[in-house]
């Protein structure tokens, strides 16, 4: 998600570790939310420059 709560990507993570691409996206605040077993387990705020 972005700062304003729109969706930017959406995907299924099959293994412990996951690269995440983020090249295509303009600097700003994005939110990683983690979701485990149908409820969000963890929420990370990145800063991309």
């Amino acid at each position: 998600y972005n700062i304003s709560g729109i969706l930017i990507q959406d995907f299924k993570i099959e293994d412990k570790e996951t690269i995440i691409l983020m090249d295509n996206l303009r600097s700003g605040i994005y939110l990683l939310k983690v979701i485990k077993n149908n409820l969000e387990d963890k929420v990370f705020k990145i800063l991309k420059k």
